[in-house]
């Protein structure tokens, strides 16, 4: 699965779970601004309204949509308040923006917003899919043995693996 597939899975786990508190570690950082704008409204203001969620993220599009915002540089809070307050005491959110990743983000922007006049939503989550991309190959053998382990008890995975063994033997003597 690409990077952006397993942020999803657990996006979907986190909306699926009854919490008082929920930490969201910029779950938006891996999708294009119209899935961001709709994880937004379905599901952080849809299906957790009324809960304490703490969104860490980059996206300042979705500033003015927070009761509080916590600006931090450096590990340290700059600025505190509602997005109002913020620029009533002269904060520019834009400072918080890396010029290079603005420039890139208004270029996708652009091309969503493009798309989105001509496309359908279905045709939209295609094209996600496919921007995404997926890793492939096999699967790692130590997280083969890992989940395996957590599967299985030691002994009965050791008696499976002295059988198998024993049966390739006895196989190729006889084959």
């Amino acid at each position: 699965m690409s990077g952006g597939q397993k942020a999803r899975i657990q996006r979907g786990r986190a909306m699926h779970t009854e919490r008082d508190i929920y930490v969201l570690d910029d779950p938006l950082s891996a999708v294009d601004a119209h899935v961001g704008s709709y994880l937004i409204d379905k599901c952080i203001s849809g299906v957790l309204k009324g809960t304490i969620v703490i969104l860490m993220t980059n996206q300042l599009q979705f500033l003015d949509r927070a009761d509080k915002v916590i600006a931090l540089e450096n590990g340290r809070i700059t600025a505190q308040g509602t997005c109002a307050e913020i620029r009533e005491q002269g904060v520019n959110f834009d400072q918080f923006i890396i010029k290079s990743d603005k420039k890139a983000a208004e270029k996708k922007l652009k091309k969503v917003e493009v798309k989105e006049a001509e496309k359908t939503d279905d045709d939209n989550a295609k094209q996600i899919i496919t921007e995404e991309g997926q890793e492939t190959g096999g699967i790692k053998f130590m997280l083969s043995v890992k989940s395996l382990r957590s599967l299985t008890p030691m002994g009965i995975m050791i008696m499976s693996l002295l059988y198998v063994v024993t049966a390739e033997a006895v196989s190729s003597i006889h084959g």
